[in-house]
């Protein structure tokens, strides 16, 4: 895969932060990389993603409350889907513990 936009120089030029380059290129060690806040203390993540599967249960929930922000002319819209998430093969996976602080 190749990454669009500014070449690596340039974009430590532009934030000041050269582990920034890793993660705007959309490359790790040559293999395509996201980031997320929902994975926390610096724990990196490396598999076979097409070996995962994903469950929905009940499609997607929606609550409209009117009320609890009438006052402000607001409505308040909560969407909640349930999903499973299960791995065909649990050894195409592994987690690092310490990689994501360097």
């Amino acid at each position: 895969m190749a990454a669009s936009g500014p070449k690596a120089p340039d974009i430590q030029n532009f934030c000041g932060n050269k582990n920034l380059i890793h993660w705007m290129a959309r490359l790790i060690n040559g293999r395509r990389a996201v980031s997320s806040v929902q994975i926390a203390n610096d724990i990196v993540l490396l598999g076979k993603f097409s070996e995962m599967l994903i469950g929905s249960w009940l499609g997607v929930e929606i609550l409209v409350n009117t009320h609890s922000r009438a006052i402000n002319a607001e409505t308040v819209i909560l969407a909640t889907l349930l999903v499973d998430v299960a791995f065909r093969y649990p050894s195409a996976f592994t987690a690092s513990t310490d990689s994501g602080a360097q």
